[in-house]
């Protein structure tokens, strides 16, 4: 028994060398004397920057863009320039321990809990939405388990939060441009001659007597913009209805549209510890529904 957990554990230390140059281009002992070099295998969480690169690597290697890898999306790395013999040793190796897990844990272990729940990111799937019934998907989490062998599941769990600020940071688009003064001006004139009563407030009736917008027109963005639900809009409202494609009506805008017509949202995700803050498009927004959880 001594010598099967010796080789066992040897095997875990020539995969974590293995997978590290193929995810960081080295094992990170290098500079360490030969008396030290096997610190490297009592890590247990990695930097942010060796996260950020393994999030690089993961949409590497996870071709169809499921959540998991598998053993033919990870020979995929040989067609980068991988060297053949690190990516055969991780594929024994993962091909070997995943089966051996899965059998000890048993059938119902393959119906693992997404790992995003909503207002969670301690679970077992990966940002797209992972496949968990097959015994060849590698997850985020085995691979995360190999790079650190000590890693315990909070520091998983603190990986994961990190993986995920990058994950999102990565699905990031620029904020647009603030609208033009000389727009804003000109946006201002047209507010002002519609507010009679200089109250700072215009209905939306007005917009129609006016010949701005239809009747079917001002209903719809009644709906859009009428938040207070009082009929009526201020100036920085005004901004966001007649804004144009392609910019932000101001500062503290939360919804715009891009010059091809498509809406962009200013939101926050809980990650572990850290939140993201950032412009997401509506379409990237809806694919992450039951993995995340957005708010403006």
């Amino acid at each position: 028994a001594h010598d099967r957990e010796k080789r066992d554990e040897q095997r875990r230390r020539e995969a974590c060398e293995s997978l590290r140059i193929l995810v960081f281009g080295h094992v990170g002992n290098e500079t360490l004397p030969i008396s030290e070099k096997h610190r490297v295998f009592e890590e247990r969480v990695g930097t942010d920057e060796e996260v950020s690169k393994f999030v690089e690597r993961w949409v590497e290697m996870d071709d169809d863009g499921n959540g998991s890898v598998d053993f033919t999306e990870l020979t995929q790395l040989l067609r980068r320039g991988a060297d053949r013999f690190l990516v055969s040793r991780c594929v024994h190796f993962f091909s070997s321990r995943l089966a051996q897990e899965r059998s000890f844990r048993g059938a119902d272990a393959d119906e693992a809990e997404p790992m995003h729940r909503k207002g969670s990111v301690d679970s077992t799937s990966s940002p797209k939405g992972g496949r968990q019934g097959s015994s060849k998907a590698i997850r985020k989490e085995d691979m995360m388990r190999v790079l650190w062998l000590k890693a315990t599941d909070a520091d998983i769990a603190r990986m994961n939060g990190i993986f995920d600020m990058h994950w999102l940071a990565r699905l990031a688009v620029p904020a647009l441009p603030i609208l033009p003064k000389k727009r804003r001006r000109e946006l201002l004139e047209t507010f002002q001659d519609l507010d009679v009563n200089m109250s700072g407030r215009v209905s939306y009736s007005e917009l129609v007597e006016v010949g701005l917008v239809d009747d079917d027109m001002c209903k719809d963005l009644q709906r859009k913009y009428n938040k207070g639900r009082c009929g009526t809009f201020d100036f920085e409202e005004f901004l966001e209805i007649l804004c144009p494609f392609g910019f932000r009506a101001h500062q503290d805008v939360k919804q715009a549209t891009s010059k091809d017509g498509q809406i962009m949202k200013f939101v926050k995700c809980a990650c572990g510890a850290q939140d993201f803050h950032g412009w997401l498009m509506e379409d990237t927004m809806a694919s992450l529904v039951g993995q995340y959880t957005f708010t403006l």
